[in-house]
């Protein structure tokens, strides 16, 4: 078999462990951007 293209990759559906690590990957960039506009809200109020 030969290595599959990223088309082909694309056009296969996405398995669960895909849609985890979406998922996993979204909630960590929501948490980061909260975790960054909390400090930055502390640190305007303190000063």
């Amino acid at each position: 078999m030969s290595s599959p293209t990223p088309l082909d990759e694309f056009s296969t559906p996405l398995t669960l462990l895909d849609i985890a690590l979406i998922i996993f990957l979204t909630l960590i960039i929501l948490v980061t951007i909260l975790g960054n506009t909390l400090i930055i809200a502390a640190v305007a109020t303190t000063r």
